[in-house]
């Protein structure tokens, strides 16, 4: 029981360091705006799952992206163009979630999830 307590600590700090990361910062400051219009504009409940859904999703991604872009750093700070391919495709993924989001939430604006 001490063992799975210990592994929940270490989750918790991470999502505590995760907070304190710049980039993540940015995505929860656009997250909270998201949730304040969705408050203002009404969303229906299906509505709500999708935008929910969708933040979570970017905020996901720019956790790895970021644990990778650290463990790359770990590994070597000069110029290494295999670095580089790494950390591209990872934040190559955040783009790619942010996207999504932002489709989702013009469908929403458009009615098409009405």
């Amino acid at each position: 029981m001490a063992s799975l307590f210990k592994k929940f600590v270490a989750a918790f700090s991470g999502l505590v360091s995760a907070c304190k990361d710049k980039s993540i910062q940015i995505q929860l400051v656009f997250a909270v705006c998201v949730l304040i219009f969705g408050w203002i504009y009404g969303l229906n409940g299906e509505e709500w799952l999708w935008i929910i859904s969708c933040i979570f999703i970017v905020i996901l991604c720019e956790m790895v992206n970021t644990a990778i872009e650290r463990l790359c750093d770990l590994v070597d700070l000069r110029i290494n163009p295999k670095i580089k391919y790494i950390k591209d495709l990872s934040a190559g993924c955040v783009l790619l979630a942010s996207f999504y989001a932002v489709v989702i939430g013009c469908m929403i604006l458009k009615g098409v999830l009405r």
